[in-house]
């Protein structure tokens, strides 16, 4: 007489499902009630981030996240709140400080780019979108449409979806090194068949909900972050003598094989602004390879830019991103040279 088997003893796979089952919910369980700093960064830093399939992440609107990281000490090393509004990109985090901007006959100006436009490491207001605001006056409205891990592509994307609700007067486009990796991703990326784009959609899913999915994000994060691991600022934003202000430097040639992606979407950006007679200022920061090329193209094209550099006191140490002052001293940069256009266009009418 042979005994009854169970259903586990029937379907051996249904034991390990249920045991890893159990393992990811443990694990899930202890992240939590452990809270490692890394882990929480990861998954605080995904609340406001959603999934695009043309270039990888984008703002979700009407969100709000603080972005905390410790260092070795227990100090905060990042520590900065990030409020999205319901148009989708950055805004104040009091929505009583700052009425959302509307088409209400005041000239705009779009601010894009990546993580440097954005203001990443600071508030909103130490932001240099904002402080230019604050040097235009209320004749202009800013609008800080940065994101990081954003190329031209979704740069001049995000600012041409804006543009019949809030359009521009003005736009500024902040170049950095990363620019030309970011839109050769956000380009192959856009490439890839619809199924691997909703396993992604799926997977940013978790990350903002799960502990556990952020792992592995908090790892590189820490990894990046951890001490000794990076200088008190990256070279390529760096001057050789500390001048406390920005520095333009020459302006170089271009070379046809660099930037390909990059160079397409500010082409196609810069064509459609000329004909609605917009300026368009272009700001290629660093002293890199990819700044310095984009800065030869685009001059070489006939478009207003300046290839300029801030040295490491002008950025947050061991981060690289502008501090307060910095994000202060290229707003007085940008509206200096925003004068200089809107007076050589009066006096050419």
């Amino acid at each position: 007489m042979t005994s009854r088997q169970n259903r586990f003893e029937r379907r051996p796979w249904l034991g390990w499902l249920t045991a890893a089952v159990l393992l990811l919910v443990l694990a899930e369980i202890g992240l939590r009630v452990i809270n490692p700093a890394a882990v929480e960064f990861a998954r605080d830093f995904r609340q406001i981030y959603r999934y695009h399939d043309r270039w990888y992440t984008d703002f979700i609107p009407d969100t709000s996240t603080t972005i905390r990281l410790r260092d070795a000490d227990r100090g905060f090393f990042l520590n900065f709140l990030v409020t999205i509004n319901p148009l989708g990109f950055r805004w104040h985090d009091r929505i009583l400080d700052a009425p959302l901007p509307t088409d209400d006959g005041r000239l705009t100006v779009h601010t894009i780019g990546d993580s440097f436009t954005m203001g990443w490491g600071v508030n909103y207001e130490s932001g240099y979108p904002a402080r230019l605001q604050e040097l235009l006056g209320q004749q202009y409205q800013v609008i800080n449409l940065g994101l990081n891990g954003y190329g031209a592509i979704g740069a001049t994307e995000k600012s041409l979806g804006l543009m019949d609700q809030l359009p521009a007067s003005a736009v500024v486009y902040l170049m950095t090194e990363n620019d030309y990796p970011d839109d050769q991703a956000a380009f192959t990326h856009s490439q890839r068949p619809r199924i691997f784009h909703s396993l992604l959609n799926g997977w940013n899913f978790l990350r903002r909900h799960s502990y556990l999915a952020s792992t592995p994000y908090a790892l590189r994060w820490w990894l990046y972050f951890r001490p000794g691991q990076i200088a008190d600022a990256p070279a390529s934003v760096t001057g050789s003598e500390k001048t406390g202000r920005v520095v333009e430097l020459p302006m170089p040639a271009s070379q046809d094989d660099q930037g390909r992606e990059t160079k397409l979407a500010i082409k196609r950006y810069a064509a459609f602004l000329a004909e609605r007679n917009v300026p368009l200022l272009i700001i290629a920061l660093g002293r890199d390879r990819n700044a310095a090329d984009f800065a030869g193209f685009a001059n070489e094209a006939g478009l207003n830019v300046r290839l300029v550099s801030l040295d490491e006191s002008l950025l947050l140490r061991k981060e690289g991103h502008f501090n307060p002052l910095g994000n202060r001293l290229l707003a007085e940069y940008v509206a200096a040279w925003l004068a200089d256009i809107v007076s050589t266009r009066r006096e050419e009418n």
